[in-house]
């Protein structure tokens, strides 16, 4: 019995805030089986300047340039630490990037993933796969949000409706049906928001509000809450991507509000995350009998509490169903890897809203690449 590729993962978010690492078994007709999940905080060194390039307005190509090959060592070395936390060595890696722009409603659609996979091909020796947006935008899609089609091989074949939400720094919500229909789209802010107040607040000191304990101490302003989701994404019908530029203003309002105390700033923050997704039902068939959180969102008691106050049916975390939250993402991307060696999809156009299912990814081959030919055959035939 062929007992599959061992795939990783390699994801950093909008948030900036680390390099979630996993590394997978996947078999043919087998569901991926997780081996071992690391994340590893982003180097301060690095966030600073991708912080930076994100930020609108005219961007230093040499900046680009060096944080690229910077951020490829970054993941190289992430890879490199889990296989031998692991004891297991990778077939191929499946490499997200960091998102500096996403564009798919430019007069010339894009999206730009930066982190050089050749690094990562190099340091390691094994086979990269990256880029995995670009085909579905060059199909007429929005190139997001692309977990959809993860979301259904690890939780689909229910037999009721489940929504799943992953809360990175946007949040994104996927449809389960349990008749089999499934698509996905962009929500709102996630934790992007509350984390660049955090990260001013406390002078830089920390990056996020953990475990919510600054948002509970506080108390949301519905005036502003109100003025957030009067933003024009809101009214927007799906398929609909945002990008961490859609949603910063929030942030930058909050902070110079004379009115607020911190507390109430993070509060009004984490109220307009939680009432973004809840206002998404609105989007849905029906409402889901279970809600599955997944991402860095789901470690905020406070916004998981806010969350099953506003949504109807059960609210729970993709650790609870065995896979840590953290993790899906950089599962997905693995995952997505083998997807694109075999020519599957690596997005779903009821997702983004493409002409078709897309099969998207770049490839720079390993000094395993001919052994790995052979390995995915099971795949193709």
């Amino acid at each position: 019995m062929d007992e599959g590729l061992v795939l990783a993962g390699l994801m950093s978010g909008t948030s900036c805030d680390g390099i979630d690492c996993a590394l997978l078994r996947y078999a043919p007709g087998a569901r991926p089986e997780l081996l071992a999940y690391r994340e590893t905080p982003m180097p301060e060194a690095l966030r600073e300047p991708i912080l930076r390039l994100c930020a609108p307005g005219v961007d230093e190509i040499e900046l680009m340039g060096e944080v690229h090959v910077a951020l490829g060592e970054a993941y190289a070395e992430a890879v490199r630490a889990l296989e031998e936390e692991a004891g297991v060595r990778a077939d191929v890696i499946g490499m997200h990037g960091q998102t500096i722009r996403h564009r798919p409603r430019a007069r010339w659609p894009f999206t730009w993933q930066i982190g050089s996979a050749a690094v990562v091909a190099e340091r390691t020796g094994r086979t990269v796969v990256y880029d995995f947006r670009s085909r579905d935008i060059a199909a007429g899609g929005e190139g997001a949000p692309l977990a959809p089609l993860m979301h259904r091989v690890l939780f689909g074949e229910r037999d009721a409706d489940v929504a799943v939400v992953n809360v990175g720094g946007i949040a994104n919500i996927t449809w389960l049906g349990k008749d089999g229909r499934t698509f996905g789209f962009d929500a709102g802010p996630g934790n992007l928001v509350m984390d660049r107040l955090v990260n001013v607040l406390t002078d830089g000191r920390e990056r996020m509000d953990r475990d919510g304990m600054l948002a509970a101490m506080g108390r949301a302003s519905e005036a502003h809450v109100q003025d957030a989701l009067r933003h024009p994404f809101f009214a927007r019908r799906p398929p609909k991507s945002a990008d961490r530029g859609d949603f910063e203003p929030m942030a930058e309002a909050l902070l110079r509000a004379p009115d607020l105390a911190d507390a109430d700033r993070v509060a009004t923050a984490l109220e307009i995350t939680a009432r973004a997704i809840a206002d998404a039902q609105r989007f849905l068939p029906r409402a889901p009998a279970r809600w599955i959180v997944c991402g860095g969102g789901a470690r905020n008691p406070a916004l998981m509490r806010r969350l099953q106050a506003l949504v109807q049916g059960e609210v729970c975390t993709s650790k609870d169903l065995g896979f840590p939250p953290e993790a899906i993402e950089a599962c997905a991307f693995a995952v997505f890897a083998l997807h694109a060696l075999v020519r599957l999809p690596t997005s779903l156009a009821a997702a983004t809203g493409a002409r078709a299912d897309a099969s998207g990814g770049a490839i720079v081959p390993g000094d395993n690449w001919k052994a790995l030919i052979a390995r995915i055959l099971p795949w193709i035939r």
